[in-house]
């Protein structure tokens, strides 16, 4: 049976405890609503990168790093806080002391991962928070593990066949996010569609970029996430 992928907001997270991990739990806590049932006897282990600045997106945009001790921008602070707050509740803490600032310092995102004792690292998230015209900060929708592994996929081919392009306008949610529902998220100059398909050991995930109504990117992945223990 599969299910559809959807990205998370903090109150759709499963908040059961960590320490009664299955599959299913798993994939709630990353951010998947289930449609067809799911066997949930396998535990779910991820295989992640630790380091989240070195995400092959990341690591191609051009950004800032601040750190959570020196927050420069004004109530970024306290929506921060409150996100991870609920975040919190199903087990993802913040990682590293550092967060990411791109677009002149107008997108800023917090990377978030979730930890399990005995399973090891099982997700990277990102929380993700835009300025608007008024100067100020709001919350934007966030980026799971899986959403991150097929953007730096399409950061790779972008980056090919446009290689001055800033990827982070392409590839980021953006303020405006009129199409925020469902697979899609608005961005600063067009539209990503994601939509992952998972079975009983893969996760299939297509990703679409878009300038406007134009394609620019469009490729179908297998994870490199493994759905066994």
């Amino acid at each position: 049976m599969a299910l559809r992928y959807y990205l998370c907001y903090e109150n759709e997270i499963n908040t059961q405890a960590m320490s009664n991990l299955s599959r299913r739990i798993f994939l709630r806590n990353a951010g998947i609503i289930s449609i067809a049932s799911l066997t949930t006897n396998p535990t779910f282990a991820q295989n992640q990168t630790v380091s989240s600045e070195g995400s092959g997106l990341l690591a191609r945009i051009s950004k800032k790093t601040y750190s959570l001790d020196k927050l420069p921008f004004k109530n970024l602070l306290n929506i921060y806080e409150l996100a991870l707050n609920n975040w919190k509740q199903s087990g993802y803490e913040a990682f590293e002391t550092n967060y990411f600032v791109c677009q002149n310092e107008n997108l800023a995102l917090f990377p978030l991962h979730l930890h399990h004792a005995t399973v090891g690292l099982i997700d990277t998230a990102f929380l993700c928070f835009g300025k608007n015209q008024m100067d100020e900060w709001i919350k934007l929708r966030p980026l799971s593990g899986l959403d991150m592994e097929v953007l730096d996929v399409a950061a790779e081919g972008l980056q090919k066949h446009h290689p001055d392009i800033d990827l982070s306008k392409f590839l980021l949610p953006s303020i405006s996010q009129n199409r925020n529902v469902g697979f899609y998220f608005d961005t600063q100059k067009g539209n990503v569609f994601i939509k992952s398909i998972l079975s009983t050991d893969s996760v299939k995930t297509e990703i679409i970029v878009k300038e406007g109504d134009k394609p620019l990117f469009q490729q179908t992945i297998i994870s490199q996430c493994s759905l066994s223990a």
